[in-house]
């Protein structure tokens, strides 16, 4: 009896363990893909530092961290505040990054903030390079122009994409593209090829949505509306 008892105890112990883990299993997702995304800017910014020979000191990535969360938070406040306007908005947002800014030229060297500065033409270019010619067709181009030109807009919102993030984002993206040349080249159907591509946006741009985070979605929306250009 004392040994079914005992057995009891640990067979429910041990379920009381599973559904903890099950629980933290369920929650962890979120606070990891914040937590890697904001530290994946700084692995870059301290990689490249490193490369450069200009490398951070603890003070610097300290600074750089709270420079980078309170502009986050900040920029939050900025998009979900509904008594802006959309162009009250956009001033925010650029007063805010003005000011970014020169906190960040008072925490590092001129060497280090010439790398910081031909990180922002790395970027810039690396779009620029990848931007499919009109005609091209290329789904393995426009999957990464369009995955190039998302990751730029979250780096400069302090949301970069984790490389997990990054990887089923191509892969989504490379679907998508070649699914719209399938549909661009083959006969009109009943419904339309315009109507074809239009669903298969709309299907792609819910597979996406859920590879974000609600921060970065909102940050996409936001910079949409104010830039009137597609991401």
């Amino acid at each position: 009896m004392k040994k079914l008892m005992v057995f009891a105890l640990l067979f429910a112990g041990t379920l009381n363990i599973s559904f903890a883990q099950v629980k933290l299993s369920k929650e962890a997702p979120t606070y990891q893909k914040e937590a890697t995304m904001k530290g994946n800017r700084m692995n870059k910014i301290k990689a490249a530092m490193e490369t450069a020979g200009v490398p951070l000191n603890e003070k610097q990535v300290d600074g750089l961290i709270s420079i980078y969360q309170t502009q986050s938070a900040e920029m939050k406040a900025i998009r979900a505040n509904t008594e802006l306007t959309e162009e009250a908005k956009k001033a925010s947002g650029k007063e805010l990054r003005a000011k970014t800014n020169e906190q960040i030229d008072a925490l590092l060297s001129e060497e280090q903030l010439a790398v910081m500065d031909d990180m922002k033409k790395e970027r810039r270019e690396k779009v620029k390079s990848n931007r499919p010619k009109r005609g091209n067709a290329d789904p393995s181009k426009m999957a990464d122009h369009k995955l190039n030109k998302l990751s730029t807009t979250l780096d400069e919102a302090n949301l970069s994409l984790s490389e997990e993030q990054s990887a089923q984002l191509k892969a989504l993206f490379l679907e998508e593209s070649t699914a719209m040349q399938a549909a661009k080249t083959q006969s009109r159907s009943e419904m339309g090829t315009n109507d074809i591509r239009k669903n298969i946006r709309m299907e792609y741009k819910e597979k996406i949505q859920s590879v974000l985070s609600t921060e970065q979605s909102e940050a996409l929306k936001a910079v949409r509306k104010t830039t009137k250009r597609k991401l």
